[in-house]
């Protein structure tokens, strides 16, 4: 398995393990099947090793973390295991409100600490999981876990002034803009959805 520096800050091994178990579910190799006639076996093998390294993770949690669980979340629904999907989704729930991603970090005293980056990060995690949490109700019949109150997190807001890293192409920006725009079209929808559920 390939071995990334383990000095990038936003990067874990168990995140790499649940990125590549969800992308595997979309593959038609064989080769990233547990079991090469059974598609449903599609990504078992890094959702299995991301399973035995997010103990460790979890015992000290960082801003990774939640994606981890989220992603898996998403992965066991996908196979059937509804339970499990909503025991992963409900501890990436209750880490965003442990971590303070719930609140607006740039309005609290002492941000100044954090980056631009790391508040836009934060931000785009919570609307994310927001999102994720009112498709997971709507599927699964379930309560929603994460309601608008909970949080103070502003919209994400397009990238009109982030012209990118040198070397970064016009089109790349635009499609950065782009998806930070349909991000925020979407999190909007996912706060009238919650308004429907809610209302049920």
């Amino acid at each position: 398995m390939y071995t990334p520096p383990t000095n990038m800050r936003y990067f874990s091994t168990v995140l790499l393990c649940c990125i590549i178990a969800l992308a595997s579910r979309y593959s038609d190799g064989p080769e990233v099947r547990s079991d090469p006639q059974d598609p449903n076996t599609a990504g078992m093998v890094f959702l299995e090793h991301a399973e035995a390294l997010i103990h460790y993770d979890l015992k000290w949690p960082s801003i990774t973390t939640v994606p981890c669980l989220a992603i898996m979340a998403t992965i066991y629904v996908a196979i059937g295991s509804d339970a499990a999907g909503w025991l992963h989704h409900g501890m990436a729930a209750r880490l965003i409100i442990d971590m303070g991603l719930n609140i607006d970090a740039s309005s609290v005293d002492g941000s100044t600490c954090l980056s631009t980056q790391d508040i836009r990060l934060r931000r785009q995690i919570y609307w994310t999981f927001y999102c994720s949490d009112k498709l997971f109700a709507s599927y699964t019949g379930l309560v929603c876990t994460m309601l608008e109150f909970q949080g103070s997190i502003p919209l994400p807001e397009p990238f009109v002034s982030d012209e990118g890293p040198p070397g970064k192409t016009p089109n790349a920006v635009s499609k950065s803009t782009f998806l930070a725009c349909l991000h925020r079209l979407f999190s909007t929808q996912c706060q009238i959805s919650e308004s429907i559920l809610k209302g049920f």
